[in-house]
């Protein structure tokens, strides 16, 4: 087992456990999220059930610890985040998404091991998680999730639409779940303005969209939306992204006659330089957890459309005061919104400069502040919350 070497703090030791290191919204998270936390009194590390296809592993090696797992079974991952916890001896473990939130749970009490358990969740659970099992299998999730929330120290949302959701589905005492937004680091963002691509004209309206090719993020939707456009030959669109949908948004394309308009760029580590470059961005979900990217792309200065889905959008947005919101699946919307901009960018100068505000209230050294203001809470001899989640009064 390797350990990190990169924190100099001799504070209390908090072991971030996370489902892996792929492209994705929480690890993005992490990355910003870690260094920021490398100010503060706590020595901060971070592990992954599957260490395959690590997109962020430099940017998390200082801190990275290896779980060195014998499998990808529920089993084997428990047996091996129990020894790490065991070797470790981690004052607080902080686990990120469903399987991370049951696997510390049954580790920590099949192998009676006492520590303090933060559960974050950062996504939709029932679309992106449970939708996929079997009902029987389902069922028991839940059940295991219930009493994995109701054991958690804390439980941890990162925006109020998934809390509220979580303490409803799962039968949490209203108020009980913490609000933490996820973090953007505004100087990285910053860092990258003024780094042109040459090879995206300014003659055209720029439209950027990013994330995986998956059902979630509605690209298809997106072309849709693109091809009804009045003035479609305005615009040049770029997905950023990869992921099993590829071939079919591909077909799709050639369908609705858009090869000379949008172009698929797979993965890109440059994403924010092409932000600072992009007119419109527009994020086209069927669901969310909260929206990464819609907030980097509004502190690029960028006219954001966003869907009003479930959960994070809308409130990233205020409702509409900081960019477009347009129902989820309706290529249409999407088309009149788009047109509106093509003909009078204008307009909407005013709503890109509140976005670009709006932006700074989830800049990473708020953020990681109010964290470790949660950690301390925690570690506090008065309890904050009962183990159930009921609010002590």
């Amino acid at each position: 087992m390797r350990l990190a070497t990169a924190s100099s703090n001799s504070g209390p030791n908090v072991l971030f456990v996370l489902s892996s290191l792929r492209a994705g919204g929480v690890q993005s998270a992490a990355s910003a999220l870690l260094p920021a936390l490398e100010r503060e009194d706590y020595c901060f590390r971070v592990t992954v059930l599957d260490e395959r296809d690590a997109v962020f592993r430099e940017e998390l090696d200082p801190y990275f610890l290896s779980l060195e797992a014998s499998g990808f079974g529920t089993a084997s991952l428990t047996r091996a985040v129990a020894r790490l916890l065991r070797r470790t001896k981690p004052a607080i473990v902080v686990s990120v998404l469903p399987l991370p939130n049951l696997v510390v749970d049954l580790a920590t009490r099949l192998y009676r091991l006492r520590m303090p358990h933060v559960s974050w969740e950062q996504n939709h659970i029932e679309r992106n998680w449970l939708a996929h099992m079997p009902s029987i299998k389902r069922w028991a999730v839940e059940k295991l999730l219930s009493s994995c929330y109701r054991r958690s120290d804390m439980v941890i949302a990162s925006s109020a639409g998934l809390g509220g959701w979580l303490e409803e589905g799962f039968g949490l005492s209203r108020g009980s779940v913490t609000i933490l937004p996820n973090p953007v680091d505004l100087q990285r963002v910053a860092a990258h303005a003024g780094q042109d691509d040459p090879d995206w004209s300014p003659e055209r309206v720029r439209l950027l969209a990013a994330g995986r090719l998956v059902g979630q993020k509605d690209f298809a939707t997106l072309l849709r939306g693109v091809a009804a456009c009045r003035f479609s030959e305005r615009l040049s669109v770029r997905v950023a992204g990869e992921g099993p949908l590829l071939s079919e948004l591909t077909d799709l394309r050639r369908q609705l006659g858009l090869e000379g308009s949008v172009e698929f760029i797979g993965y890109r580590p440059d994403l924010l330089r092409l932000m600072h470059q992009c007119d419109v961005f527009v994020l086209s979900s069927r669901w969310e957890g909260f929206g990464n990217v819609l907030v980097e792309a509004m502190a690029c200065g960028c006219f954001v459309v966003a869907t009003r889905c479930d959960f994070g959008p809308e409130e990233i947005l205020q409702r509409g005061d900081c960019g477009a919101l347009v129902e989820p699946g309706d290529p249409d919307a999407i088309a009149a919104t788009l047109d509106q901009f093509v003909q009078n960018p204008d307009r909407f100068v005013g709503m890109r400069e509140a976005a670009a505000r709006r932006a700074a209230d989830f800049d990473v050294s708020a953020v990681s502040s109010r964290l470790v203001g949660l950690l301390d809470e925690i570690r506090s001899p008065e309890p904050r919350r009962q183990r159930n989640g009921a609010a002590i009064s």
